[in-house]
């Protein structure tokens, strides 16, 4: 509620504090904040003024008014619970001339509250303060602009000596060139993950492996998890890149893993949210890494129950063994399934799915990044497209590249896998006298998925 200036005169005057710091440090030290807030209030007390309240930003920049301090001090300022806003310093308030302005003539004139900065003499109430404001408020965005270039700069000339910026990324430190170096015992953790993951390890399954096997973690806890392996499995940093606003410039710093092998972990990872990922020949379970929930299209994993006699084994899937409610066919015995796709496989009773036609597709996708590449060699040439600039490009189209020919070559195995068995007509035979890792490959080069609708009833689908 506005006040008159009766009413302002016969009482003192209720003054509002506001105390800012951006730095990490300057927060956790709490050296300048408090120092701030000391001097203000001994300022209050020289100008016989009461103290209304003290609003504090911890580590909040000046650039924007997103500031949950602030935002109060705005709010109690249109509810007349202070007559002045007293600083230290204009650019605790903003950095920004117009969001100081703002606040000046859009909050406080209106709200008839007197704005004052401890250390810079102006007052709001005339012409002549308001015009030592607005010049203030231009050299405070001024110097924030001027910070701003010279970061930039200083960033540039990193970027260009293929300098890090920040902290060194697990498997690396900083060398004293700026640049980064393997770290021995972490880059050989990132390159043990990569590995364990195109031999057809899960992410859980390799948090596991790296706790127990006492790799150091990136954590306090010590402890690996799923989310951090998946993160660092698609961490290009890894290939010796190094990230620059969206691009990733190459040969950055040494290599922990080959393209051949990233390309190999992100397929492996993919395979597995589909049901049908590779299996490193160590399951005890024959239909491991295949069996899909038709229901819900997660995988289906074997899952061993005791009772006070036996041990049972199911196959479910893992919708249900997170939520504890039925989903799909429910619990199927491993041998019975193992048994009733055994049979139905080998006499022939599955779907062919046609990997021709995705083969041509990436054949067709291979010849187009191929011939981008030349494309971008010829601008090179004219001097249409900079050497900086084809470089970024060129990593990323040769990375499409190998991705494709990676498609290319597994597609073409499973095609000559399949046909070689249907023209030799022996796989009853062969079947017969395979060891279980031996059946689990066949299994693997054929088929695709196999996915278990709520009958129960197998649906086999292989390659042709």
């Amino acid at each position: 509620m506005a006040r008159t200036p009766q009413e302002l005169a016969e009482r003192t005057t209720r003054a509002a504090i506001y105390i800012r710091v951006s730095s990490e440090e300057q927060v956790r030290e709490g050296y300048s904040l408090d120092a701030q807030e000391e001097r203000l209030r001994a300022y209050v007390l020289s100008q016989g003024w009461t103290l209304a309240g003290v609003y504090r930003d911890e580590g909040f920049s000046g650039k924007n008014l997103s500031r949950a301090a602030l935002q109060q001090m705005i709010a109690d300022a249109k509810s007349g619970l202070f007559e002045a806003v007293l600083v230290w310093k204009l650019d605790r308030l903003s950095r920004r001339q117009l969001d100081v302005l703002h606040l000046i003539e859009d909050v406080f004139i209106p709200a008839k509250v007197g704005f004052r900065s401890a250390t810079e003499a102006f007052d709001t109430t005339t012409p002549a303060g308001m015009a030592m404001v607005g010049m203030l408020a231009v050299f405070a965005q001024l110097e924030r602009a001027q910070l701003i270039e010279r970061v930039q700069l200083a960033l540039g000339r990193r970027i260009d000596q293929r300098q890090w910026n920040g902290p060194a990324p697990y498997g690396y430190v900083i060398g004293k060139d700026g640049k980064l170096t393997p770290h021995p015992r972490e880059a050989e953790c990132v390159r043990r993950m990569f590995l364990e993951a195109v031999e057809g390890y899960g992410l859980r399954q390799i948090a596991r492996r790296m706790t127990e096997g006492g790799a150091p973690a990136p954590v306090r806890s010590g402890r690996w998890y799923a989310g951090t392996i998946a993160k660092f499995l698609r961490n290009r940093t890894y290939l010796g890149e190094q990230p620059v606003r969206g691009e990733y410039l190459p040969n950055a710093h040494p290599a922990l893993v080959s393209h051949a092998m990233f390309l190999q972990a992100q397929a492996a990872i993919e395979q597995r949210k589909t049901g049908a990922r590779p299996r490193r020949g160590k399951s005890p379970y024959l239909l491991s890494g295949l069996l899909v929930c038709e229901e819900c299209g997660r995988p289906m994993h074997a899952h061993r129950h005791r009772n006070r006699k036996r041990i049972f084994t199911y196959y479910y899937c893992d919708t249900a063994r997170t939520t504890f409610q039925r989903c799909g066919a429910g619990y199927l015995r491993v041998e019975k399934l193992d048994e009733l796709v055994t049979r139905m496989f080998l006499a022939g009773q599955f779907i062919r799915e046609e990997t021709t036609e995705e083969s041509a597709l990436s054949e067709a996708a291979l010849s187009e990044v191929r011939a981008r590449i030349s494309r971008l060699v010829v601008a090179v040439e004219e001097g249409a497209v900079t050497v900086a600039e084809a470089k970024a490009r060129l990593a990323r189209l040769r990375s499409d590249a190998e991705a494709l020919e990676v498609r290319i070559g597994a597609s073409t195995r499973r095609a000559q896998t399949a046909q070689g068995m249907a023209m030799l007509g022996r796989l009853p035979e062969l079947w017969t006298k395979a060891s279980l890792a031996e059946k689990q490959a066949i299994l693997r080069e054929t088929v695709s998925r196999i996915e278990i609708p709520p009958s129960g009833i197998p649906r086999i689908y292989a390659f042709t």
